[in-house]
């Protein structure tokens, strides 16, 4: 009789979101890194229902994040600029996907768990803590893999994707590669997402959340998102970086920026942006590839200005952008899906950055961080899509939610002060 209760109650007892949400983040970050793997190292891994190996592993762990979402407490956000996000980025997902069907562009089983995890941390709301552990704990997992994949390469287990030696020596004479022939390649290291710039991009991430959600460790975080950026010579995650640490220094709630206004250190920041922007234009002029990727896909985009050309349309156009995407996410999505689906994820994103606004306001800087990183990084490469989970994304999602709690806790407390 006292076992049957013991084990009733261990099948009611309810689960912190932040169960759900880990097993989330693992399931994104272990899918690119396993697809990875399959693409560079193991292509002999086995195809289940012809799909890749990041898929299964996506799938599966979602699966695993259902289930404890399943016994995770019920805890709803109504608030209408979140509602209204997650609307815009669900109907941006729904004419990404009907696009490409159009388009007849090839995708796979991924797209269909984006706007189930919406749905997920939408009715089963995290609080601030739990995105707080969960930032981080997503953050640990890339700063895992970053580091692993790097030690197996140098032991010789793993291999680089395959770089040609023109390739070689154009990034020796023209990147920043100060850690080549130490810890760093003779070249600009792909990492573990398989291209310098995306995981120049997630170092950002670990630089940025390491200091915005500071403790002692952290600084384990920011030395290899520090040294990452300098192994993938990536210059626009460098920017962004710069960027998003003046937020979090300037615009964060400390005692010594409590002396100044909100407003002027805004203009602070705003002012390093531009000049770290410029400065990057001096030393790169085609850093945006406003001189070849851009005028190319503009192109493209006015042989079908209402539905986009699809990413097979990429063809059509210059050899030059057959193979790549229009390095800014604003253009990218308006040459291959067209002007519907740029409006709903710019009214998205506009959305996400007025929470993370007034989210700094109140005194958390965390979710204006991302928020202006993703932004910034966006510029210049459009390296994910808007049809399936990534990391950019899933950040992205989470700085969301975040700027919702802390907004909900912030109008509970003004509430129970009148």
């Amino acid at each position: 009789m006292n076992e049957t209760k013991v084990r009733a109650g261990v099948l009611n007892r309810r689960l912190d979101s932040r169960y759900y949400l880990t097993a989330i983040a693992a399931a994104i970050v272990f899918s690119g890194f396993s697809q990875y793997l399959w693409q560079y190292n193991f292509p002999d891994w086995p195809l289940i229902k012809s799909q890749p190996p990041g898929v299964s592993v996506l799938l599966v762990g979602l699966g695993i994040a259902g289930i404890l979402w399943l016994f995770t407490d019920w805890r709803i956000y109504r608030s209408r600029p979140l509602l209204w996000i997650i609307g815009f980025l669900a109907v941006t997902w729904a004419l990404v996907v009907s696009t490409s069907i159009i388009h007849g562009d090839l995708f796979t089983h991924s797209v269909w768990v984006y706007v189930p995890i919406l749905l997920m941390l939408l009715l089963k709301s995290p609080d601030l803590a739990s995105v707080r552990f969960v930032l981080l704990a997503t953050a640990w997992m890339i700063a895992g893999v970053i580091v692993s994949t790097r030690l197996l390469e140098i032991v010789g287990t793993l291999s680089m994707p395959p770089l040609g030696n023109d390739l070689v020596g154009f990034e020796q004479s023209n990147y920043w590669l100060p850690l080549s022939g130490s810890i760093g390649p003779a070249f600009r290291w792909p990492g573990p997402m398989g291209h310098n710039a995306m995981t120049g991009i997630a170092a950002m991430y670990l630089v940025v959340l390491g200091l915005a959600l500071w403790k002692r460790i952290s600084i384990v975080l920011i030395v290899v998102g520090v040294l990452t950026l300098l192994v993938t010579s990536s210059r626009v995650s460098m920017v962004a970086t710069v960027i998003g640490v003046a937020v979090v220094l300037i615009l964060g709630d400390t005692v010594l920026t409590r002396r100044i206004s909100f407003n002027i250190r805004l203009a602070v920041v705003a002012v390093i942006g531009v000049l770290a922007v410029a400065l990057a234009l001096v030393a790169s002029p085609n850093l945006t590839g406003r001189t070849s990727y851009w005028p190319a896909f503009v192109n493209l985009w006015e042989s079908s200005p209402w539905i986009g050309v699809g990413v097979s349309g990429r063809e059509l156009g210059d050899p030059l952008i057959s193979q790549t995407n229009a390095h800014n996410i604003f253009l990218d999505i308006l040459v291959l899906y067209g002007i519907a689906p740029l409006v709903s994820l710019t009214l998205a994103l506009g959305g996400i950055l007025y929470l993370a606004f007034k989210s700094a306001k109140i005194g958390q800087i965390t979710p204006l961080a991302i928020t202006v990183v993703f932004l910034v990084a966006g510029l210049t490469q459009a390296d994910h899509g808007w049809a399936e989970p990534s990391e950019p994304w899933w950040f992205l999602i989470l700085a969301v939610f975040m700027a919702s709690a802390v907004i909900s806790l912030d109008s509970a407390s003004a509430q129970e002060n009148q």
